[in-house]
């Protein structure tokens, strides 16, 4: 190897970004044993108004109520929302005045008034030990 390709690669080692941590999310409540739990970490109130998530699952619900996933993301504030789509087609329903007909939740298992929860409601703390959102859908 060259001394100028050691260089080169060390150089690569330095600024490569820092390694992810895990945060742990577990949903519960989940009645209905159909359908998907429809997940999106948000890594700030931009990016959940625009519905533009760092990560986002689609987990079957089975039988236990309970589903749980981990996501590798670098550490940082990040919020999840949860939505259950019992029907199975890939979005939230709402009636005419936009209101949730299926069961959603948050990060903290913060609730919003008149609309979803905000980021910093919604939001932890990911350091690199990595971190836990358990969320209750309702």
């Amino acid at each position: 190897m060259s001394i100028r390709y050691g260089a080169a690669l060390a150089a690569a080692f330095i600024t490569a970004p820092a390694i992810a941590a895990d945060l742990e999310i577990t949903v519960r409540g989940l009645e209905q044993p159909a359908g998907y739990a429809m997940i999106a970490v948000y890594a700030s109130q931009a990016a959940m108004d625009d519905g533009v998530g760092s990560a986002n699952l689609k987990i079957a619900v089975g039988e236990t109520g309970t589903v749980r996933a981990i996501v590798d993301l670098p550490a940082g504030r990040y919020a999840v929302a949860v939505f259950h789509d019992e029907n199975a087609n890939g979005k939230l329903d709402t009636n005419i005045v936009k209101f949730p007909v299926e069961p959603t939740g948050f990060g903290n298992n913060a609730r919003g008034s008149f609309g979803p929860a905000t980021f910093d409601d919604a939001a932890v703390d990911l350091t690199d030990a990595g971190a836990r959102a358990d969320i209750v859908v309702r």
